[in-house]
């Protein structure tokens, strides 16, 4: 069997916690970010192409919390192999 080609585009980010979060700007001037493992656009743009809502780092990581991100479909599929839990919610 094939390994999926998204674990190594997220890999950095194993045995983390992620929170299920709206997405919102990092910082002044940020206007999108990428799913860590398939790219996909998180932004607050209108369009079907953009995702408003997935997983993301929390204050633990060394970035900070809704540095990396993960969409919806990458966490679900993804989470057993590269141990993510969903962290709980503030």
């Amino acid at each position: 069997m094939k390994e999926d080609w998204r674990i190594a585009n997220c890999f950095n980010l194993t045995g983390l916690p992620l929170r299920h979060k709206q997405w919102t700007q990092y910082r002044q001037g940020w206007d999108h970010d990428h799913c860590e493992a398939c790219f996909a656009t998180f932004a607050a743009l209108e369009g079907a192409d953009y995702l408003k809502e997935g997983f993301t780092t929390t204050e633990e990581h060394p970035r900070g919390a809704m540095y990396h991100w993960v969409c919806n479909t990458c966490f679900s599929e993804l989470r057993n192999k590269l141990k993510w839990y969903e962290a709980s919610k503030n």
